[in-house]
Order: structure tokens, then sequence, then C-alpha cells
């Protein structure tokens, strides 16, 4: 009985070690409150990544967007292209 539970364990390892796991995207929402200190403009070219919004809130400044993808600086509004960074 103690082999096969030897076998067992060793089965459930190779298993989790070989079976990459699949991760689900989660949409994460969050409050930001304070001042608007630093926006981009619109129409000025922005990076992935790049912060399109600064907000000066109790603990300082904090980015409160961020650019998801390259392109250009806009209001977020229904004429906005998709080219834009931080439409999205």
């Amino acid at each position: 009985m103690e082999t096969w539970k030897k076998a067992g364990l060793a089965a459930a390892a190779a298993l989790m070690i070989g079976v990459p796991a699949e991760a689900a995207e989660i949409a994460q929402n969050a409050v930001l409150s304070g001042t608007v200190t630093s926006v981009v403009d619109v129409n000025t070219p922005v990076k992935e990544g790049q912060v399109l919004a600064t907000v000066d809130s109790l603990v300082g400044p904090v980015p409160a967007a961020r650019a998801d993808a390259d392109g250009t600086g806009c209001e977020g509004t229904a004429d906005c292209k998709a080219g834009c960074g931080g439409c999205h």
C-alpha cells in the first residue's frame, strides 16, 4: 500500500510540473481621489506604460492612468481613433 501512495504522489507532482497553468484576464477597477496635477496633451505621442495623468493624493503624486498601447494621447471621447494610447 505504501508503494501505491508514493507512486500516486510522484504522478501528481509530475502532472503539476508538466502542465502549464493558464490564467484568466481579470479586470481591475480602482478609485483614486485627489487633485489632478498633470495630463498628457491631446495628440502627444505616447508609449505603452507611459503615465497619462497624475493625481496628488494623500500619499503624494500618484499615476492615475497609463497608456495601454503606443499611440497618441486623446480625450477618450467617442471620436477617439483606434491608434490612441489611452482610450482602450
